[in-house]
């Protein structure tokens, strides 16, 4: 549940988790342990040192040095090391045991040594028939095309020799091959196999392709609204909308990505819905429209796009409700959408003498109010202002009872904040009023902006204060100098993006807008300045709220700081396509793996890899050149994976990177005004100080894409 018994875990993060003032004393006394279990024996202040000393043989027993016999004997190749140490177990299993005397090591049993040196020495020499007349296991095929070479290997002569010097007549070992000629071509079929089949209980195994299920409030907010939503799903609608999980989110940004999350578990009953949802007329004229674009990384999947643009449709119903404009089209979609999740969430009834009760799904419809409010608005800014969910602080859906103790359930907002100083004797209330005392006031800070429509703010140019508008670090300045120098040998993605990654970051996190009649094929963007005192969609900075801040109830002067470009999805794909296209199917010159690597990513999420794979020179991924994005999800798992191993000591991971990647993705990176003690700006300087991680970016974002066109969890 924690990751105490994972020692990688206490690895990645001893600062945070384990030896930091904020640590409780269970941490702690974790971390003391993990390093006492590392640190040489005897303590650090010991030193170690050794002294020779030799055997009190006399004479040559094969596993000794045949000219000095009181010496080991050291391995004669390079990669024998394994049968050197297995001669020294030999000295000490059947010489010993061993004692040493004045600086001399005794070796009591010397005749029983003498018999098991001899007796290995001519097990290695008949590899084909023993004296019992066994036949030994002809596993090796090689034997047959390497055995001329067998007067030249070291370890051939040492034992012939000792054998003899034994007194004894070592194998004839040439005329083995014979034997094993005329034994193959007298038998032409080595092994025969019957069928078979599985019978019997299998062992089951977790599939890491699947789904986790989150059942536990206790970090579930990063697992269901952070960079890695794509691998999880909550246990339930309810609980995934819980008060536990939703008085963490301090963005935006994260609140979509839980909607999101909870949208994909219902898509199969949703898809028709779902689908048009787009090509409403509301959804394409809504105001605040360009506050909610879409990340790169998630339009290779049909059903995050759709997700996505009903978040949107959810928000905008509502305050056009709010204000008196509702849209009967855009109501009816909603309402539809709402009413298919009926029986996947619970509604307390709200009422003060049994709120602890459900309301039964047929019931529904005669408490209008809730009714109304539900296909209205949920999953909007003003449900959760009017209900709040609460529980327990975990959830098993397989427990068949269902009561105020083992779901979560949406419960009125004004009746928990009166109940919340309230004490009552009745179990399932007196739970109901702690959880509502320990959440309720995070939980309405997370709205307490509110939203409205017609907010105006201002746009401003500021020098410097974004990052994407140097000459470097535009995709369009990148596809042009590819589409130049396509086979120019010597273009590289230093020369293309600098030392500075965040470039990098800047070229994979596009983000985007999905609208094909729309006027435009881009528009200009970036963070909102609010009372020049917090930057709304800045990497790295929350505001502590859920409300975009476009349409957000802000006091003091609004402003919006233009620092980059959000194109249309369908523009930039048929420019990606022209520039393949002109390629005229020519493999690019270059093996620089960064370029390489950002013409992929691309590919992917524009859906052109299947048609364009054949263009990149990867041959690192076998997969890029058959256009497989299931296999090329592996061999990217895999670089990864060594990649991890190779720099472990770091701490730099795949985690981190994925959850640096999510916030580029939905934020914007400025120069000025950013919160550079961020989290995630740890991991930037961690990229920054070492250039073999340029390309470990482009590999984890495109493992990321990979994740959503594949609809795969994880793969190991």
């Amino acid at each position: 549940k924690c990751g105490y018994g994972n020692s990688q875990h206490v690895q990645d993060n001893p600062e945070e988790y384990y030896s930091s003032m904020t640590s409780s004393s269970t941490r702690r006394l974790i971390f003391k342990t993990y390093r006492d279990m590392n640190k040489p024996y005897g303590g650090s202040g010991l030193s170690y040192g050794g002294k020779p000393c030799a055997f009190d043989l006399r004479e040559w027993f094969l596993c000794n040095v045949k000219s000095c016999p009181g010496d080991m004997s050291t391995q004669k190749t390079g990669n024998t090391c394994y049968f050197q140490t297995y001669l020294f177990a030999l000295l000490c299993k059947t010489g010993g045991p061993l004692r040493l005397k004045s600086g001399v090591l005794n070796v009591p049993d010397v005749a029983r040594l003498e018999r098991s040196s001899v007796a290995v020495a001519r097990f290695l020499l008949e590899f084909w028939r023993g004296p019992d007349g066994a036949l030994r296991p002809l596993t090796n095929a090689n034997v047959v095309l390497d055995f001329h070479r067998y007067e030249s290997a070291v370890y051939y002569g040492t034992m012939v020799e000792y054998l003899e010097s034994r007194g004894g007549p070592a194998p004839r070992y040439p005329e083995q091959l014979d034997f094993v000629l005329d034994y193959l071509r007298r038998t032409r079929i080595l092994h025969r196999y019957s069928r078979f089949s599985l019978q019997g209980a299998v062992a089951a195994a977790p599939n890491t392709k699947s789904l986790q299920k989150i059942k536990e409030s206790e970090n579930a907010t990063a697992y269901l609204a952070g960079g890695h939503y794509y691998k999880y799903r909550a246990s339930s609608l309810g609980f995934g909308f819980t008060a536990y999980i939703f008085m963490k989110l301090r963005s935006f940004s994260r609140f979509q990505a839980l909607r999101k999350n909870q949208l994909l578990a219902y898509y199969d009953r949703l898809k028709p819905i779902l689908e048009d949802i787009a090509s409403c007329d509301a959804v394409k004229a809504g105001p605040a429209r360009d506050y909610y674009f879409l990340a790169q990384f998630e339009a290779g999947q049909r059903e995050l796009v759709d997700a996505h643009h009903y978040g949107y449709a959810a928000d905008l119903a509502s305050l056009l409700r709010k204000a008196g404009h509702a849209n009967r089209d855009l109501d009816a979609r909603v309402r539809s959408v709402n009413q298919a999740l009926t029986d996947a969430v619970y509604f307390s009834t709200s009422r003060q003498s049994d709120y602890e009760e459900f309301i039964d799904v047929r019931d529904l419809p005669r408490y209008k109010q809730i009714h109304d409010d539900f296909l209205s608005n949920f999953m909007s800014f003003e449900f959760f202002l009017k209900y709040i969910g609460l529980g327990m602080t975990d959830e098993d859906p397989k427990v068949k009872d269902i009561s105020a103790l083992t779901r979560h359930a949406f419960y009125a907002t004004k009746l928990m904040s009166r109940q919340t100083h309230r004490m009552e004797y009745e179990f399932e209330k007196e739970v109901l009023n702690n959880a509502a005392r320990a959440t309720l006031r995070k939980y309405t800070q997370t709205l307490d902006p509110g939203a409205q429509l017609g907010r105006g703010y201002r746009v401003s140019l500021r020098i410097g204060q974004g990052f994407a508008y140097s000459k470097y670090n535009t995709l369009m300045h990148f596809l042009n100098v590819c589409e130049n120098y396509w086979r120019n040998p010597d273009l590289s993605g230093l020369q293309l993006l600098g030392k500075d990654v965040r470039a990098l970051l800047a070229l994979t996190s596009q983000k985007l807008f999905v609208d094909d009649a729309h006027g435009a094929n881009y528009y200009h963007y970036g963070p909102i300045d609010v009372a020049h005192a917090t930057l709304d969609l800045a990497v790295g900075s929350e505001v502590g709220h859920v409300i975009p801040g476009a349409t957000a109830k802000e006091r003091g002067p609004v402003e919006l700081v233009v620092t980059d470009r959000i194109y249309e999805y369908g523009y930039l794909r048929n420019l990606l396509s022209g520039v393949f296209g002109r390629a005229n199917g020519l493999e690019i010159r270059t093996d620089d793996l960064v370029v390489n690597l950002g013409l992929l990513s691309l590919m992917l999420d524009f859906g052109l890899f299947a048609e364009h794979a054949k263009l990149l020179r990867l041959p690192q991924l076998p997969a890029v050149a058959i256009a497989n994005a299931r296999q090329l999800q592996v061999e990217v798992s895999n670089a990864i994976q060594e990649r991890d191993k190779a720099h472990a000591q770091d701490g730099l991971t795949r985690l981190k990177v994925e959850e640096l990647l999510f916030e580029t993705g939905y934020k914007f990176l400025v120069n000025k005004h950013a919160n550079h003690r961020a989290r995630v700006y740890e991991t930037v300087r961690a990229l920054q100080a070492d250039p073999d991680y340029r390309d470990y970016v482009f590999l984890v974002k495109i493992y990321v894409s990979l994740c959503q066109i594949n609809k795969s969890a994880e793969v190991d």
